[in-house]
Formats: structure tokens, C-alpha cells, sequence
């Protein structure tokens, strides 16, 4: 029977072989994340391609293409780690130091550039639609809408140079994460991202909440549920995004073997956090800048009218409301989805009576 001899294993220190097993590890997570972000894509593709009206064409082509725009990115990402791990595990394992020391020493590869070209692009689009849905939700706050837009926009605005100043450093063969001579912009860039999407994150739940608890004194705890139960409220703050953003950056900051994980995972978290927005997008169900109103107003209307014997019955409130269609015909229709109204008027005793007198 054969055995394992340890004779066999690296001649390697438990940190540099804790580092290879993370590369290992990283590329193979990625995948998994990557199945995960082709499956988003295509679901919401399929959505947005059959709702498309006349009414509601240029929209839907625009989200069309930013979901293409951010699969394709995904999809050259995830190649273009595979193609690196590649190399250092295989076409050129016995590089000094191992395949570890290979992915840190040539970080500036044309095949990684490419790779890291876009995850900066999808990184930027991830960033845009997290700012996006934070001025949606504070869009009925009472505030002008130029006064909403300041910080998020600063901060985006801010990410992005930075994460530009950091793709153009780790495409220099002199520089990468780990090597670098006077300012390592990986730092700012992971920090200044991780603030921008924690401050996005905690102002859409709180947001919400306060959503949740005026739906609820009001219309009771049934009501809009769609909107701000828990799992809702972490997808549309991008939860997920923020959450990978500090397994990033913590491990980084500690020089820990771990991060070559995160690392590798990063992009496709940022994509797949992004989708599931989009998902809810196409389907109807992510807040919008007249949710509110829609909720309350028709919850206003469902009202019992007087002179008549009647009965009001409301719909299941877990209906799902189409809030980002485009037209007049549909803001009236998904109103109408929203409660329905059954009166029934006792004109048939009526009639009867008139006929026995």
C-alpha cells in the first residue's frame, strides 16, 4: 500500500506554504463565484430582454449593456487568474521561493494587467450603482436633490482616482501590492472603497428601517414588507460588498498568507453584490423615488366609502410591484397592484325592495 512521505513535501517554511495553499484556494473560490455571477447575469438579461416596451427601450437597453459590461468583466477576471495561477503552479513552479513568491513577484504580468484592468472597470460600476441606490432611497427625504448627491458623488469621485492612480502603480514592473518605494496606493484605494460602500451600506439600512417602522405604525407590520425586511435591505445596501471589503483589507493590513484569498475574491464579490441589485431592478421589487408614496397613498385610498353596506378587502402585500416601469399606464396599473379593492354594494336588496313595495 502505497504512503505519503514526508520527504516529498516542499523544502518550505509553514508561511510561504500557508501562502501557496491561499493562491490555490482564491482561484478556485473565484470560480465559484464567478458560476454564481454568470447565473445573476443571465437571469437578469432574461428578465430585462422580455420586459422590454416602447415605452421603456432606452432604459432597458442601458441596463442591458451594463450587465453585459459587468459579466464580461467577471468573465475576463476570472480568466485572467486562472491564467496567472497557471503559471506560477505549473509553467514556472520552480521559480525561486515558489509559486507564492512568483504571483507576488510578477503582479505587473500583461495577462494579470488585463485581469486587474477589469477589476478596476467592474469596481467603478459596482461603486456607481451602490451611490446610485443610496440617492434613490434618500430621493423623498425632504432635502434638494443636489444637497443628497454631495458626499456620495465626493466619495465616488474620490475612489475613483484613486483606484486609477493604483491600476496604472501594479502595471509597473518595479511595483506591485506587497513591493513598492515611496506610497503603495493599495492601502488608500482598499480603505477609501471599504469607506465609501460601509457609509453607503449603513445610510440605505438606515434608511430602510425608518421605512419599516413608519410602514408599520401606520399600515402594520405586513405592509411593504418587500421593501425592508432583512435579506431586502442587505442586497439593496450591498451588503455582501462592503462585508468582502473588510476580509480584504484586514488580512492586507496584517501581512497575513490569508488575504490571497480575498484578493483573488474580491472582483467577483463587487459583481455578484452589484447583479443582485440589478435582479430586484428587473424584477420590480427594488425601492424606488416614489415607493413610499405608492405605499401610502394606496393604503390611503383602500378606504370604506360611505352609503353603501360593503366590504374592503386588501391583497396579499407581498405582491410584487413593478416600480421602474415608465410609462403613466404603468405607474397607474402597479398602484392598482398594489391594493385591491373589492366593494360590494347591496344595490341587488335594493332592487328587491323597490319590487316587493
Amino acid at each position: 500500500m502505497l504512503s505519503l512521505n514526508l520527504s516529498w513535501t516542499p523544502n518550505e517554511s509553514p508561511r510561504v506554504l500557508l501562502s501557496e495553499r491561499s493562491w490555490f484556494a482564491g482561484i478556485f473560490i473565484t470560480a465559484v463565484a464567478y458560476g454564481v455571477a454568470l447565473t445573476l447575469s443571465v437571469q437578469c438579461l432574461s428578465l430585462l430582454i422580455r420586459s422590454i416596451n416602447p415605452s421603456n427601450y432606452k432604459i432597458k437597453m442601458f441596463w442591458i449593456f451594463y450587465v453585459s459590461l459587468l459579466f464580461i468583466c467577471a468573465t475576463l477576471y476570472a480568466a485572467a487568474g486562472a491564467k496567472i495561477n497557471e503559471f506560477a503552479f505549473i509553467d514556472y513552479r520552480l521559480y525561486p521561493g515558489g509559486p507564492s513568491a512568483f504571483e507576488y513577484d510578477y503582479f505587473w504580468l500583461p495577462v494579470n494587467a488585463m485581469g486587474n484592468t477589469f477589476f478596476i472597470i467592474a469596481n467603478w460600476l459596482s461603486d456607481a450603482v451602490v451611490v446610485w441606490r443610496c440617492v434613490i432611497v434618500y430621493a423623498d427625504c425632504g432635502y434638494p436633490q443636489w444637497a443628497i448627491l454631495v458626499l456620495p458623488v465626493l466619495a465616488y469621485l474620490a475612489s475613483f482616482t484613486i483606484s486609477l492612480m493604483w491600476l496604472i502603480q501594479v502595471c509597473n514592473p518595479n511595483y506591485s501590492p506587497w513591493v513598492f518605494k515611496n506610497v503603495n496606493f493599495t492601502t488608500p484605494f482598499l480603505y477609501v472603497s471599504l469607506a465609501l460602500n460601509i457609509v453607503m451600506t449603513l445610510a440605505i439600512v438606515l434608511r430602510l428601517l425608518m421605512y419599516r417602522w413608519r410602514i408599520s405604525r401606520i399600515m402594520g407590520k405586513r405592509y411593504g414588507s418587500q421593501y425592508t425586511n432583512v435579506v431586502t435591505m442587505l442586497i439593496e445596501s450591498a451588503a455582501l460588498y462592503s462585508t468582502f471589503s473588510m476580509l480584504c483589507i484586514i488580512p492586507f493590513s496584517l501581512n497575513h498568507p490569508i488575504q490571497n484569498v480575498f484578493i483573488q475574491v474580491f472582483s467577483e464579490a463587487q459583481i455578484v453584490s452589484t447583479l443582485m441589485i440589478i435582479f430586484r431592478v428587473a424584477r420590480g421589487q427594488a425601492w424606488s423615488a416614489d415607493t413610499a408614496s405608492t405605499i401610502f397613498s394606496s393604503r390611503s385610498e383602500a378606504i370604506e366609502m360611505p352609503g353603501h353596506s360593503k366590504r374592503i378587502q386588501f391583497a396579499d402585500p407581498y405582491t410584487s410591484i413593478n416600480t421602474n416601469e415608465d410609462s403613466d399606464s404603468a405607474l397607474n396599473r402597479r398602484k392598482g397592484d398594489v391594493v385591491e379593492k373589492t366593494l360590494e354594494v347591496d344595490h341587488r336588496n335594493d332592487d328587491d325592495a323597490s319590487e316587493n313595495a
